[in-house]
């Protein structure tokens, strides 16, 4: 079971770096076909670890003790359920979707079983620390590849408005970057490693030049460095390591340069650009058909707005719209309380454990970023969202990281003067 848990969860975050340096085309990687139904690897990977999960709790069946911890785990199983038993059923029996389709179009939706399998599983056999590093690795490795072709290449990316912008991976990779820019900064002990990682994780992050990291990582840093007080060192150190990270783009990137500043400017301004306002719009629509269909689901319907908007399926790019018009007031209303739930866990926790205020940073990103885009519910980043909520459950449950505090002279206890 150690090493079948141990690859899995290896090949779990391997198939997220690959996914995020290939898509779209990974996405659609076929490992094999039943029938007329192509199975991804993605579906592969999900259904061992769906497997390996339930033996694995049926050998050590135990009650968490954390009344949190059992809060987002039944808001996991709950959210799983309905899928299961209603969305599912609904959709054949009452709208005639293909069984295979309805598979295909609920497998990230599933991918939220990885949140247990991390936590009963992956954490038996890994340590917290020994996970994180994987995740790390697996960043690094992407950021030597965005590397070699930004260099090799040469600048790639696309036309925003009047302005270039660059983008040598697929934009969700921010969210690899992310983990990497703040585990490297507030989790690694202080150092030129730590401040290292943390610089990889902001480069890459540059590289993507993704407007919603910029204001994802800015949310980060500013919840960590409330939540925190021991953080104003590593705070200086890594400002000044970013003005001279900044002065050698401006010197020997000029591509770079101009596409990050664009970002930059733009990033808090709704009017920036008409892909910016055509999602402003597009949320604006998408809270008109939740008004029409609250209990609608896109697997039902097969849309996102009351009306049409020709062939070009883009949806709102906005989380909770997003978690509204595909998946209704239930489907939508499970998933922003397991959030909160496993948020409000690693805020009680965070003076007490590093990595609890680290994942519960770390969760803040993830969200602000998907608050812009339809990266929640990809497969490519999903097992980033169940590894975190899961450390942040993990780290619930263990003892008080922090040294015992010395006895205060009041209660030392006198000693005799007798002899």
């Amino acid at each position: 079971m150690k090493y079948i848990a141990r690859t899995l969860v290896v090949c779990l975050i391997a198939f997220t770096a690959l996914a995020m340096a290939i898509q779209p085309s990974f996405k659609s990687t076929v490992v094999v076909w039943v029938g007329s139904f192509p199975v991804s690897l993605f579906n592969v990977l999900l259904v061992a670890s769906t497997g390996t999960f339930l033996y694995a709790v049926s050998l050590h069946p135990a009650t968490d003790p954390c009344a949190g911890n059992r809060v987002v785990l039944r808001l996991t199983g709950a959210y799983l359920l309905y899928q299961l038993a209603v969305v599912t059923p609904i959709a054949v029996l009452a709208h005639g979707v293909s069984l295979g389709e309805v598979l295909s179009g609920l497998d990230a939706r599933f991918a939220l079983v990885l949140i247990p399998f991390f936590y009963y599983v992956g954490l038996r056999y890994l340590s917290p620390t020994r996970l994180i590093a994987l995740v790390n690795a697996a960043a690094l490795m992407l950021l030597l590849y965005a590397l070699y072709r930004y260099v090799f290449m040469g600048p790639q990316g696309l036309w925003d408005g009047n302005e270039y912008r660059l983008r040598v991976l697929w934009g969700g990779s921010t969210l690899l970057f992310g983990w990497l820019a703040i585990t490297g900064l507030f989790l690694q002990r202080p150092g030129f490693r730590a401040y290292a990682m943390g610089l990889a994780g902001i480069l890459g992050i540059v590289i993507v030049n993704h407007r919603s990291g910029y204001v994802a990582l800015i949310f980060a840093l500013a919840l960590y460095l409330v939540s925190s007080r021991r953080v104003a060192k590593r705070f200086v150190v890594v400002a000044c390591a970013l003005l001279v990270g900044a002065v050698l783009i401006n010197a020997y990137a000029p591509t770079l340069r101009a596409s990050a500043a664009y970002s930059l400017t733009t990033m808090f301004n709704p009017h920036a650009d008409t892909n910016t306002t055509d999602r402003i719009e597009r949320s604006a629509l998408a809270w008109d058909f939740v008004k029409a269909n609250p209990l609608g689901d896109y697997i039902w319907n097969g849309t996102f707005y009351l009306v049409d908007l020709g062939g070009a399926g883009f949806e709102p790019h906005n989380l909770v719209m997003q978690k509204l018009d595909k998946e209704g007031v239930i489907g939508a209303g499970l998933v922003f309380a397991l959030i909160i739930s496993a948020l409000s866990i690693g805020w009680r926790n965070r003076a007490r454990s590093r990595v609890s205020s680290v994942m519960m940073a770390y969760l803040v990103f993830y969200a602000v970023f998907c608050l812009f885009n339809t990266s929640f519910d990809s497969i490519e980043n999903v097992t980033l969202f169940a590894a975190t909520v899961a450390l942040l459950l993990h780290a619930n449950r263990m003892p008080d990281e922090r040294p015992p505090a010395a006895p205060s002279a009041a209660e030392v206890p006198a000693q005799s003067s007798l002899t």
